[in-house]
Protein backbone atom coordinates (compact mmCIF):
# COMPACT_ATOMS: atom_id res chain seq x y z
CA UNK A 1 0.00 0.00 0.00
CA UNK A 2 1.32 3.42 -0.91
CA UNK A 3 2.15 5.82 1.90
CA UNK A 4 1.24 9.44 1.28
CA UNK A 5 2.75 12.45 2.97
CA UNK A 6 0.71 14.57 5.37
CA UNK A 7 1.05 17.45 2.89
CA UNK A 8 -0.63 15.37 0.18
CA UNK A 9 -3.47 14.43 2.56
CA UNK A 10 -3.97 18.10 3.51
CA UNK A 11 -4.01 19.08 -0.16
CA UNK A 12 -6.57 16.34 -0.87
CA UNK A 13 -8.71 17.48 2.07
CA UNK A 14 -8.65 21.07 0.79
CA UNK A 15 -9.46 19.93 -2.76
CA UNK A 16 -12.40 17.81 -1.57
CA UNK A 17 -13.77 20.48 0.79
CA UNK A 18 -13.81 23.09 -1.98
CA UNK A 19 -15.99 20.71 -3.98
CA UNK A 20 -18.14 19.58 -1.00
CA UNK A 21 -16.98 15.96 -1.40
CA UNK A 22 -15.39 15.45 2.03
CA UNK A 23 -17.95 13.22 3.79
CA UNK A 24 -18.29 10.50 1.14
CA UNK A 25 -14.60 10.53 0.18
CA UNK A 26 -11.76 10.14 2.67
CA UNK A 27 -8.92 12.60 1.97
CA UNK A 28 -6.31 9.96 2.86
CA UNK A 29 -7.84 7.38 0.52
CA UNK A 30 -8.26 10.00 -2.20
CA UNK A 31 -4.62 11.13 -1.91
CA UNK A 32 -3.42 7.51 -1.91
CA UNK A 33 -5.51 6.70 -4.99
CA UNK A 34 -4.20 9.72 -6.88
CA UNK A 35 -0.65 8.72 -5.98
CA UNK A 36 -1.11 5.08 -7.03
CA UNK A 37 -2.75 6.02 -10.32
CA UNK A 38 -0.31 8.82 -11.07
CA UNK A 39 -3.16 11.26 -11.62
CA UNK A 40 -3.87 14.74 -10.33
CA UNK A 41 -6.84 15.23 -8.03
CA UNK A 42 -8.88 16.75 -10.88
CA UNK A 43 -8.09 13.82 -13.17
CA UNK A 44 -9.01 11.35 -10.44
CA UNK A 45 -12.39 13.02 -9.85
CA UNK A 46 -13.12 12.93 -13.59
CA UNK A 47 -12.15 9.24 -13.66
CA UNK A 48 -14.45 8.44 -10.72
CA UNK A 49 -17.33 10.34 -12.33
CA UNK A 50 -16.87 8.43 -15.60
CA UNK A 51 -17.02 5.18 -13.66
CA UNK A 52 -20.18 6.28 -11.84
CA UNK A 53 -21.86 7.33 -15.08
CA UNK A 54 -20.89 4.08 -16.73
CA UNK A 55 -22.30 1.96 -13.94
CA UNK A 56 -25.57 3.90 -13.90
CA UNK A 57 -25.89 3.53 -17.66
CA UNK A 58 -25.27 -0.21 -17.37
CA UNK A 59 -28.00 -0.41 -14.77
CA UNK A 60 -30.39 1.43 -17.10
CA UNK A 61 -29.48 -0.83 -20.00
CA UNK A 62 -30.09 -3.93 -17.88
CA UNK A 63 -33.50 -2.62 -16.87
CA UNK A 64 -34.41 -1.99 -20.51
CA UNK A 65 -33.33 -5.51 -21.50
CA UNK A 66 -35.41 -6.99 -18.69
CA UNK A 67 -38.46 -4.90 -19.69
CA UNK A 68 -38.05 -5.96 -23.33
CA UNK A 69 -37.67 -9.61 -22.37
CA UNK A 70 -40.71 -9.42 -20.09
CA UNK A 71 -42.78 -7.74 -22.82
CA UNK A 72 -41.75 -10.36 -25.42
CA UNK A 73 -43.28 -13.16 -23.35
CA UNK A 74 -46.79 -11.68 -23.48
Amino acid sequence: MTQVTPDKVRAARTFLRKRSLTPPVSPRTFARSAEEMGKSFSELIRFIMRLKRGSSQQSQQRQEVIRTAAGAGE
